[in-house]
């Protein structure tokens, strides 16, 4: 029998519930830390939240909506063990392998350029905080890893809750360290915090993590998969992405100092960003279960009313929240969060094209306007920055999201009638 899903509202309230406390708490260590951490050491923590979630959909795989896909109706029809060996088990493990590669080449790239990041922020002990950095990278991507398995099982809260506590946790330890030993510590911190959270995502997973043995996962099965999901991974690299490459790009042309007050003004505008995956997690997972044509524009018509309100909201009060956040010192930066709010708006809306192409489309839809609108949000981004400084650096985000959006609404029509 077909499991009752929960409303879209419910779904998202168990989120946001979970989140707004936690969301609080990790906005206070933030104030601390803008009024605690020279400016040089809090862009290196900024470059770093940059490569976090980069490094999210680098190794996304395309595996990430494959166990929201798929998985979602066999749980329904109370066939889990079905959907652990073929689905969750072996996209668990491709995920986390891909990742442990890519964090221990990070690390080395991290010691190749040691030098030049230690000479522009003295503060830090670089070769001591960097592999905990890398540690740090690994065990937010491992604890992100689970997150589709959650939403299967419609465990909102439950995900929820872990993924905003280790937000908290992180910034608790570093506090924690930083106040007992120092500056070095601060990525030490994080990492601990992390792994904590994590060894409890694992413990509230493990009914499902315990019946994989690896059954039927050869290198050509492993091939299979990537090849079947390749172009869902495109998707979510172009639309996600990018939005992170260009963070990467900021963080490569700013001083540290500018780069601080770009972080501080995200971390205000980046509220929307978690708003739009708050919806679009149990979006995409109504989605999977064929629901009604009523039903699908019902929760179109009220994810759009929350993602259009909420960013002119904050757009409106960045001159007010910047202080709040960061105070006097960044003040100048209020600017960059309202282009950021603005642009967060488009960047919701785009979120749930996404979850619609991926969910309901199929590998045929054309991708090459998703890539003009990463590359033409790349190169606005670095024009602004080099005319007019950091002011321009939020502009090629905001770019990047209204010609994802633009080109969606054609797409998402075309699926949704079909």
């Amino acid at each position: 029998m077909q499991a009752k899903h929960k409303s879209l509202l419910r779904s998202s309230f168990e989120i946001i519930v979970s989140r707004v406390s936690v969301a609080l708490i990790s906005l206070l260590f933030l104030a601390y830390f803008a009024r605690e951490l020279p400016k040089p050491v809090l862009g290196l923590i900024a470059i770093h939240a940059a490569i976090v979630a980069l490094t999210k959909v680098l190794v996304d795989l395309g595996l990430h909506f494959q166990v929201i896909r798929e998985a979602t109706p066999l749980i329904d029809q109370d066939r889990t063990s079905e959907a652990v060996r073929q689905i969750i088990g072996p996209a668990t493990i491709i995920r986390m392998a891909a990742t442990t590669g890519f964090v221990l080449i990070l690390m080395l790239l991290g010691y190749l350029f040691v030098e030049d990041l230690q000479a522009a922020a003295p503060q830090i002990n670089l070769n001591f905080a960097l592999p905990f950095a890398c540690g740090h990278i690994m065990l937010k991507n491992y604890q992100y890893i689970l997150t589709p398995v959650y939403f299967a099982r419609q465990q909102y809260w439950l995900d929820s809750l872990l993924d905003s506590g280790s937000a908290s946790s992180e910034k608790l330890f570093a506090f924690l360290f930083y106040i007992a030993y120092g500056t070095d510590y601060l990525f030490a911190g994080m990492a601990i915090g992390t792994f904590i959270t994590y060894v409890m995502a694992v413990w509230f997973q493990r009914d499902i993590l315990v019946q994989y043995r690896g059954q039927n996962l050869s290198l050509g099965d492993i091939e299979r998969r990537l090849k079947a999901y390749f172009p869902s991974y495109q998707r979510v690299l172009y639309r996600r992405g990018f939005k992170q490459l260009d963070r990467v790009v900021i963080a490569a042309m700013l001083p540290l100092a500018q780069m601080a007050n770009y972080h501080i003004a995200r971390q205000g505008a980046q509220l929307l960003s978690h708003l739009a995956r708050f919806l679009s997690g149990p979006l995409s997972v109504r989605l999977a279960t064929n629901l009604d044509d009523k039903t699908n524009k019902s929760d179109q018509g009220l994810y759009y009313t929350i993602m259009i309100a909420a960013p002119v909201l904050i757009a409106c009060l960045s001159p007010w929240l910047i202080r709040l956040i960061g105070g006097d010192d960044y003040a100048d930066a209020w600017p960059i969060m309202a282009v950021l709010a603005i642009a967060f708006m488009f960047n919701g809306l785009a979120e749930y094209q996404l979850s619609v192409i991926v969910v309901k489309g199929g590998a045929n839809e054309p991708l090459h306007w998703e890539r003009i609108a990463g590359i033409v949000g790349i190169g606005t981004t670095v024009l602004m920055i080099y005319w007019v400084g950091q002011i321009g650096a939020p502009l090629g985000q905001l770019v990047n999201f209204v010609l994802l959006y633009l080109y969606g609404r054609t797409v998402v029509r075309r699926i949704l009638v079909t």
